[in-house]
């Protein structure tokens, strides 16, 4: 896996990844990007398998999401079409889709697991992914400082520290 990020802040929200994707046992050399915007203005960035770019670029269903609860849906709805997923182990597990999503819905920040849930994070920081734990080791020792700095640093933390991620960092604040 590798790492996004997004921190909510008094004035608007950041958003941040490496760009590194994995590709099954392989992690692709080039940049890639992760976070995109839908027609409605939501922005969504993920981890996982490249493969889900590949099934979101094709697919009018996630980028006509009006809301975080329809883009979830869509998902869960193109990445099953494209048996893209495994059922749980045991009876009653839920599907794992491959891959887990952050989603900023105008100003609301929330998380997609990889079961197709929704956890909306408020006003904190959340990253997801290889990494994500010294991302949040950087961001908790960092706080007070500027929102850039906190999410570009918990970014550097995460690829110095985790061979799952690396190559350019990608921060930006959304209007």
């Amino acid at each position: 896996m590798t790492i996004i990020c997004a921190m909510k802040t008094d004035d608007g929200v950041w958003i941040g990844s490496d760009s590194r994707l994995s590709c099954g046992p392989f992690k692709c050399p080039s940049p890639q990007q992760k976070w995109f915007k839908t027609d409605a203005g939501i922005w969504w960035g993920y981890n996982g398998h490249s493969r889900i770019v590949e099934i979101a670029k094709m697919s009018v269903a996630i980028n006509a999401a009006e809301n975080a609860s329809d883009l979830c849906e869509a998902f869960r709805s193109e990445v099953k079409d494209d048996a893209w997923c495994t059922d749980g182990q045991d009876p009653g597990d839920p599907t794992n889709y491959g891959f887990n999503a952050i989603i900023v819905d105008h100003g609301n920040v929330y998380l997609m697991h990889g079961s197709g849930s929704l956890t909306n994070f408020g006003d904190e920081f959340v990253a997801d992914g290889g990494g994500r734990e010294y991302a949040y080791g950087a961001a908790y020792a960092l706080h007070g400082m500027d929102p850039e700095t906190i999410m570009r640093v918990a970014i550097e933390a995460a690829c110095r520290y985790d061979a799952s991620c690396g190559g350019n960092i990608f921060v930006r604040k959304l209007p």
